[in-house]
């Protein structure tokens, strides 16, 4: 992809701002009346930027292009079985271990959530997390765990996180960089 090719999306914005998509295309959102020129001058000062974001995003889709030649789908229909009983499980355990009370719990395939916290404590947990490391799901868990109580993500939501799940933050951030590993479709 050059700097020439890009997806222009002029809105009533007010501002320009540029960013590369999950396909590491150069998105560029603009207000409806601004020069296309001064478009062009802006993607041009930003070329280092967008260069490092499209190689960026190139690596991933290559990532999990090969993971996704490597997985079986019928070995993650099996996955997808086994996801209820050994999330239900945990959370039954890390429930009762920190205090927290749940309703119920569901499974969900979402696009681009890892779980949810509803209002009447029904928590719902994306299958595709078992293919994530141990303590990641667990981070997750106790994650829309402590939304029983906290409905935020304010300061106290990240102490009671903290207290559960001490490592919470390199497993909050294993989640974010491998997102895109586990999005995997069956």
């Amino acid at each position: 992809m050059s700097i020439e090719e890009y997806k222009l999306i002029r809105s009533r914005r007010s501002t320009l701002s540029l960013y590369v998509d999950e396909n590491a295309d150069l998105v560029v959102r603009a207000p409806i009346r601004l020069d296309i020129k001064y478009i062009e001058k802006f993607i041009r000062e930003k070329t280092s930027w967008i260069e490092k974001k499209v190689k960026f995003m190139g690596q991933r889709i290559e990532k999990k292009q090969r993971l996704d030649e490597l997985v079986d789908k019928f070995s993650l229909l099996e996955v997808k079985k086994r996801a209820k009983g050994h999330l239900k499980e945990r959370l039954d355990y890390l429930s009762e271990k920190h205090g927290y009370l749940f309703s119920k719990m569901a499974l969900s395939s979402a696009k681009t959530r890892w779980g949810s916290c509803g209002y009447k404590n029904k928590i719902n947990l994306n299958w595709k997390v078992m293919l994530a490391p141990p303590s990641a799901i667990d981070y997750l868990i106790v994650h829309e765990l402590v939304h029983t109580k906290h409905k935020n993500h304010q300061k106290d939501f990240w102490r009671s996180v903290e207290a559960a799940h001490p490592s919470y933050r390199e497993d909050r951030k294993w989640l974010k960089e491998n997102s895109h590993l586990l999005s995997i479709d069956v």
